[in-house]
């Protein structure tokens, strides 16, 4: 405002003046984002203020927190089950491809072709029953067609380590065994 203005008012409340002159004022720090200089009032306060009980809201605040822990318990347990999940279905879909590797090897079998040396280890690896099935009950041809083969380089990769696991395991087995042997052979002399 400038004195023109001032003096147009004639007689005027300095309160007055002093009010508008401060929410004019609030106004122009609000556009500007300026609120540095306000001081925040906390909501135990406003309560108390109104007449509020604020016990009820410490209480409030307390239920909240309780739900909140109570959420991210049981988000925590969502996720840790979807991992599981998620590792079981995998652990699934292995197996089905498994067996049906194991389907299509045996119906080359079935139906007479050649099949490589590589497929039929699979198939008796995984699924020696449905091999030797196979085998009793292929059809005899003149002149087989050569089978695609169905296993690949992982697979052959796979099978090895599960090989050589299964032997280090058994070798496991064979010196537990030596050993007991010898600790027979010992007590009895």
């Amino acid at each position: 405002m400038n004195i023109e203005n001032l003096s147009k008012l004639g007689s005027f409340n300095a309160v007055e003046l002093y009010n508008t002159v401060n929410s004019l004022a609030d106004k122009e720090d609000k556009l500007q984002g300026n609120t540095s200089d306000k001081i925040e009032i906390s909501q135990d306060y406003k309560a108390f203020k109104n007449g509020e009980d604020v016990e009820e809201n410490i209480k409030k605040k307390d239920r909240n927190q309780e739900k909140f822990e109570k959420f991210v318990s049981d988000h925590k347990m969502l996720m840790e089950e979807l991992e599981k999940s998620k590792d079981s279905s995998k652990k699934g879909a292995e197996e089905t491809e498994k067996l049906v590797k194991c389907l299509t090897i045996a119906r080359n079998i079935l139906s007479g072709k050649i099949v490589s040396q590589r497929d039929k280890q699979y198939l008796l690896k995984y699924n020696s029953e449905m091999y030797f099935k196979a085998e009793m009950m292929k059809k005899q041809t003149v002149n087989p067609k050569k089978a695609e083969r169905v296993t690949d380089d992982d697979d052959k990769e796979k099978m090895e380590s599960e090989s050589l696991e299964e032997m280090k395991s058994a070798s496991g087995a064979n010196e537990i065994e030596s050993k007991v042997d010898s600790a027979i052979l010992n007590l009895g002399q």
